[in-house]
């Protein structure tokens, strides 16, 4: 899966039934949010609660990929994302942290 981060983080809130607000920024606001952030870490000394990376990453595509696994190895997954998200979640919930 190539996913961005609003749909990895919508199929997850389906997952565990909450609702996630949308989150996903146009991609021209890239540019002056990260220079305006890394102007306000610049000249405040307090630490923001957002890094500059961390908020250019997140206008990134983010995936993990098999396919160097699947050519050396002949491994492939044998769950989907979503099965795997589910499980994840059913873990969490067992364990009372989610």
């Amino acid at each position: 899966h190539n996913l961005t981060n609003v749909a990895i983080a919508t199929a997850v809130g389906q997952t565990v039934g909450r609702t996630v607000p949308p989150t996903e920024l146009p991609r021209w606001t890239r540019w002056p949010l990260c220079t305006g952030l890394r102007m306000v870490e610049r000249f405040l000394p307090r630490k923001n609660m957002v890094a500059p990376d961390d908020l250019e990453l997140g206008f990134m595509y983010r995936y993990a990929s098999a396919a160097r696994a699947q050519g050396l190895l002949g491994w492939r997954p044998q769950y989907s994302f979503q099965e795997t998200v589910a499980d994840q979640a059913s873990d969490l919930r067992e364990r009372g942290l989610l």
